[in-house]
């Protein structure tokens, strides 16, 4: 096979494996960028007139690059003010709790956090996700912050702890974090008692699930 036939079979492959993004226009673009540099100005004359808050583009240079979502720049932003600018607007609470969760590795002094539990980010993609791996730490964390380990999801009726019993044996669960986390949310008193919109408990959940003896356990040791 030629070389130049060779490197373009190699680009129009590279690229297929990538969803269909259009290119970015001159307004995304300068959007992301803003992100970047903390340009509020830009970010928030873009936000008055949407009404989505997100969007999906590619940029025009690097045809090989998978989308870019405004969301995806902003969940890991180094700059307060932008994120705290963000916020100012109705974004979805998925997209909140989305943030919460790339913020894991962050500690109780982070002012990220702290603004993320102000606008009511919750644990729900954490949980159900399963997220064990440094979950004890973080949720120590958010304890400090005074989250609200009570608090159930409008969308399914489970708690933190009922999403977590649902969480099966798969290699990427630590099975020593994993019992942690049932530990920790035991001892936070979080409650198995209440059914969800699908009228299970968290006991009935593990039952389910198998993780049944992990929450056993972690109720007798309960003091």
């Amino acid at each position: 096979m030629p070389l130049v036939y060779s490197l373009l079979f190699g680009l129009v492959v590279g690229c297929s494996q990538f969803p269909n993004y259009p290119p970015c226009s001159p307004e995304e673009a300068e959007v992301l960028s803003a992100i970047t540099f903390g340009d509020t100005a830009v970010l928030d004359a873009y936000l008055k007139t949407s009404t989505t808050y997100d969007f999906a583009c590619r940029r025009h240079d690097d045809y090989l690059r998978a989308g870019e979502s405004l969301t995806w720049e902003m969940k890991e932003t180094k700059h307060l003010s932008i994120l705290r600018n963000y916020l100012r607007y109705p974004i979805p609470a998925s997209t909140k709790d989305e943030f919460l969760y790339w913020r894991m590795h962050e500690t109780s002094d982070s002012p990220f956090l702290q603004l993320l539990l102000h606008h009511d980010a919750h644990l729900e993609y954490f949980s159900t996700e399963c997220q064990d791996y440094k979950a004890p730490r973080f949720l120590m964390t958010l304890d400090t912050l005074g989250y609200d380990f009570q608090w159930i999801s409008p969308k399914t009726g489970n708690n933190v702890l009922m999403d977590y019993c649902a969480c099966t044996e798969r290699p990427k669960l630590s099975q020593a974090d994993f019992k942690e986390v049932i530990r920790f949310l035991v001892d936070k008193r979080v409650r198995t008692d209440i059914k969800n919109l699908q009228g299970e408990t968290a006991i009935e959940i593990a039952e389910r699930s198998g993780a049944i003896e992990v929450l056993r356990e972690a109720m007798e040791e309960e003091p």
